[in-house]
């Protein structure tokens, strides 16, 4: 179908090819397939999307004429035979379907199955069927039991086999949920892999041997069926992939600032500085260094003829409002220029108005709050407002991104919590104006290396230091044996006034994670402490968490305690908050942690950070009462968990790469680096002739269509760029 002779174009469209030309891949699948493919997909689901799903395992499955204890926790196949169904009962509400199976050896198997629709199990092990059960049995009570097994069509080849323990086939894992079948992505190899055409290097000879890579359709290939290659090869591939994907980062923004560099998209402004001036007087507080360091530099963006795009990146309770207040004010300081914050939930929205709305009052500054809850006649006003320019400062939420919100000058727009908004959203302000400047604001702790790839996005601003009055938080590890000893401590801390948030890792009860479920710890304190313990987690709608958060808020609000899932780690400032307690906290990273705990040790009171673990034994968690340094903390998890953890979005299942290793591939990383540097230097004489990243990509694929191709395939899909992503 595709050979290695085609044009790069036609090359290319191979990638960009919709998944359901490959048989068993329908409408249906191809649909249950895009949240685990790729957050952004909105209609194709490509084979790059695929591609660059890489598995997360490789297992052996060992063909055994039947089970016995050596083969116990181990991937194994069983020629079965089906004998019965019946639901079994449990004292508790789950009920597991059972299929009882005969196994080679004529010793009877158990499969249990939780939470799954009968018909499916009855249709997938229908009685007297023979069949190949693939999975890990457990012996429990002298049965082998298998839970949530596989099967497949049963062959007399693999029965008669005289030494079917001899008999091997690795099988890649790949990262699914729970309804889509393992099956789904080897039809996806089967349909893929073969036709997958070869892309020249690009890169120096010299530098490319030196790293001993496979070829580009080599590595792909490996690292999805790992039937005829070892560990070392497929390492080499993900390798070769990853020097690939951070040299086109690095060199597709190089390119994008190059060309956005090169036009001057706004006028050099002179800002009156009198109102700045005047808006830091009223601060009752001395800024910290990095405060200072931070607003200098967003003030000289702001001022320069080129469009700003920097990350505020600041550790929790470091004062970062401040810092997007003073930018917000130089802005206003025009006259006719407008700047707008927005924050990722309602109730932050609103603290981050109030708590702005008294300076702003103060410098005679009109501004405006618009969110989703107010009424249809509320927000038509407050637009108008916006769209004749009468507001000047603009706090909102997600409705700020709505078509029906427009500005009269907007020039500098700044989105809190940046990670937990979509490119599509941050894209949408931009095409608001196109002067506008780009301010997004992290509390996430960067790791160095990250922060090395990521300057090539962006320009960061790293602010360290708390305010003066801030007390440490002291953070303690302590047995979950401890519930009811605990619970008394903290009638204390509510009859002095305090609040307490609790957190659990998950909403209700699970199959697979054993932790206490929010519901359930909920329903034990209530039971203890009343009417003062109140529940939020993702399940419950935004306006009713935003009430039961605005009571908990209140200094004389009924509710004192919030027990609660990572719902409440967006940074919503509770002053009176002084105990933080994080159930089963080994389910978390060091950096989503620490996030937790920074909702509390906002006011002047010595706050504590519970760690309530069944393994109080763990190093990992020990350090987190030994450091409050947020980013010593990312740096571990960077080296022990990956990026994912690093930045506090691994159980969102966002990844800042597909193929990096950030800790294990230093040296792909600088090489990579250094070498995208390298490239685009030489290209410096030709890109003064060329006018946009448009005609240099016809540039490229006339006189380096191998560069054009490794370019096109990697470009961040989600970016809404051109093929270069410029």
């Amino acid at each position: 179908m595709y050979n290695d002779d085609m044009q790069p174009t036609s090359k290319l469209e191979f990638f960009r090819k919709d998944i359901s030309f490959i048989k068993g891949i329908g409408p249906k699948v191809r649909d249950i397939l895009k949240p685990v493919l790729g957050s952004n997909i909105t209609e194709t689901v490509s084979v790059w999307h695929f591609l660059k799903h890489i598995p997360r395992r490789y297992e052996t499955f060992q063909l055994l004429d039947g089970m016995t204890d050596e083969w116990i926790d181990k991937s194994i196949e069983i020629p079965i035979t089906v004998i019965e169904h019946s639901k079994l009962k449990f004292s508790n509400r789950r009920i597991p379907f059972q299929v009882k199976v005969q196994d080679g050896l004529g010793q009877f198997l158990y499969l249990n199955f939780f939470s799954m629709k009968t018909y499916y199990i009855t249709s997938k092990f229908p009685i007297g069927a023979k069949l190949v059960l693939i999975g890990k049995g457990k012996k429990i009570k002298g049965r082998y039991v298998f839970y949530h097994p596989d099967a497949r069509p049963f062959t007399a080849i693999e029965l008669n086999d005289e030494d079917t323990t001899k008999t091997q086939k690795i099988q890649s894992i790949y990262p699914a949920t729970a309804n889509i079948s393992q099956k789904i992505f080897l039809k996806l190899q089967q349909g893929i892999l073969p036709h997958i055409p070869d892309i020249g290097s690009p890169y120096d000879k010299f530098l490319y041997t030196s790293f001993n890579f496979p070829s580009f359709k080599q590595a792909i290939t490996e690292l999805h069926d790992q039937s005829e290659t070892d560990e070392d090869e497929v390492l080499k591939a993900r390798q070769k992939l990853a020097f690939d994907e951070v040299f086109v980062s690095q060199f597709s923004v190089k390119l994008r600032h190059y060309f956005k560099r090169s036009i001057k998209s706004k006028e050099n402004i002179i800002y009156d500085g009198n109102l700045l001036k005047k808006a830091k007087s009223l601060i009752p507080f001395e800024l910290t260094d990095g405060q200072k360091v931070a607003t200098d530099e967003i003030i000289k963006d702001i001022s320069s003829p080129y469009q700003m795009f920097r990350l505020l990146q600041g550790d929790v309770g470091s004062g970062k409002t401040i810092v997007v207040f003073l930018a917000m004010i130089q802005i206003v300081s025009r006259g006719t220029f407008q700047s707008v914050l927005v924050a990722p939930t309602e109730l932050l929205a609103k603290q981050h108005f109030a708590t702005l709305k008294p300076y702003a009052d103060k410098l005679n500054i009109n501004i405006v709050l618009l969110s989703g809850s107010q009424t249809v006649a509320e927000k038509k006003a407050i637009r108008r407002q916006i769209a004749s320019g009468f507001a000047q400062m603009i706090i909102g939420t997600h409705t700020i991104f709505q078509d029906t919100t427009e500005f009269k000058n907007l020039r500098l727009a700044i989105i809190d919590e940046q990670h937990r908004f979509g490119v599509r959203q941050r894209s949408s302000l931009l095409g608001k104006n196109d002067t506008v400047d780009l301010l997004l604001m992290s509390a996430t702790p960067i790791p160095r290396t990250l922060q090395m790839m990521m300057q090539g996005h962006m320009d960061i601003s790293i602010m360290k230091g708390k305010p003066a009055n801030r007390l440490p938080v002291k953070t303690s590890l302590i047995s979950s044996n401890s519930v009811d000893k605990l619970i008394e401590r903290l009638k204390y801390r509510i009859s002095n006034s305090e609040k307490i948030f609790w957190v659990c890792p998950i909403i209700d009860e699970s199959d697979t994670i054993n932790s206490t479920p929010a519901i359930e710890r909920f329903e034990y304190v209530r039971n203890i402490l009343g009417d003062k313990v109140g529940l939020l987690h993702g399940q419950i709608k935004p306006v009713e968490r935003d009430k039961i958060m605005a009571d908990f808020i209140k200094p004389d609000g009924k509710v004192k305690i919030i027990i609660a899932t990572t719902v409440i780690e967006v940074g919503v400032d509770v002053s009176d908050a002084t105990v933080m307690i994080i159930e089963s906290p080994e389910r978390f990273g060091l950096a989503q942690l620490h996030q937790l705990r920074g909702r509390v040790g906002r006011g002047d009171k010595q706050s504590y950070c519970i760690l309530l673990s069944k393994d109080i034994s763990q190093n990992r968690l020990k350090l987190m009462t030994e450091i409050h340094d947020g980013f010593r903390l990312a740096e571990y998890d960077l080296m022990h968990r990956g990026e994912g953890d690093a930045l506090g979005i691994k159980q969102s299942g966002r990844s800042f790469f597909n193929f990096v290793n950030v800790f294990e591939d230093q040296n792909i990383i600088t090489a990579s680096t250094q070498y995208a540097q390298d490239l685009f230097d030489e290209y410096r004489d030709i890109l003064k002739d060329i006018e946009n990243s448009n005609k240099f990509v016809k540039y490229l694929m006339k006189n380096n269509p191998d560069l054009y191709l490794i370019l096109s395939i990697f470009k961040k899909s989600e970016e809404g760029t051109d093929s270069l992503g410029c």
